[in-house]
């Protein structure tokens, strides 16, 4: 298949799932769905990724490392990106990543259509997904790339907003459960950690923890 086919058989796939999307929101217009209700969707469906990030800031940040898995766990990005700023000291202490460690690597705007194609069409599964777009956007504008509508083409769910009412630590001044992080959820359902604040570590943590939280809240 050539370039021009492989583009236009991407762009039958997107304008087919922004119909199944279209459809779906009709259909549940009347009733909200929860996040583990989502979930629950997701994983029946089996036509998920689970997508995490590593950072250089929690607000003002560039993405140093993604990785993408599949509805069965497979690798299917694994990649660190040179950021255009630096790195600073507060975040290598968290993902152990340094600015040195990124001199070969290609740039958010090298990689960018290659996340696309991994998402387009799908249901995005992260670990505190509001964050991981914002990401998306900010290294974007660092790139000097226009901001791509990731949820024009892909339905976004947060695991992390799934699983804080589950733990149901209530939040009196915000009054709503408060957020956990994705150690906390892997300990509740007895998830095996390993690589944690590595993008790939994480993503598979993340998958680890949504099986569990489907399995345990199923019916």
């Amino acid at each position: 298949m050539n370039p021009k086919q492989q583009t236009a058989l991407q762009d039958a796939k997107n304008k087919a799932y922004e119909m199944y999307t279209k459809l779906r929101d009709i259909e549940n217009m009347t009733e909200e769905k929860s996040e583990i209700d989502q979930l629950k969707e997701a994983v029946a469906a089996q036509n998920y990724v689970i997508l995490d990030t590593e950072t250089t800031g929690l607000h003002d940040g560039e993405i140093i490392e993604i990785a993408i898995i599949d509805n069965y766990g497979k690798t299917l990005m694994d990649q660190r990106i040179k950021p255009y700023g630096i790195v600073p000291v507060q975040a290598t202490a968290v993902h152990g990543i340094k600015l040195e460690d990124l001199e070969a690597e290609p740039f958010f705007d090298d990689v960018v259509l290659q996340i696309k194609g991994h998402l387009a069409g799908k249901d995005v599964i992260v670990y505190n997904a509001t964050y991981d777009r914002k990401m998306l956007h900010k290294s974007a504008e660092y790139a000097h790339i226009d901001r791509i509508n990731w949820k024009s083409f892909s339905n976004w769910i947060c695991a992390m907003n799934a699983f804080s009412p589950i733990y149901g630590e209530w939040n009196d001044y915000h009054q709503n459960y408060r957020w956990q992080k994705l150690t906390t959820a892997a300990a509740h359902y007895s998830v095996e950690v390993e690589n944690a604040h590595s993008a790939l570590g994480d993503c598979l943590m993340t998958y680890g923890v949504v099986q569990k939280m489907v399995e345990v809240n199923e019916g």
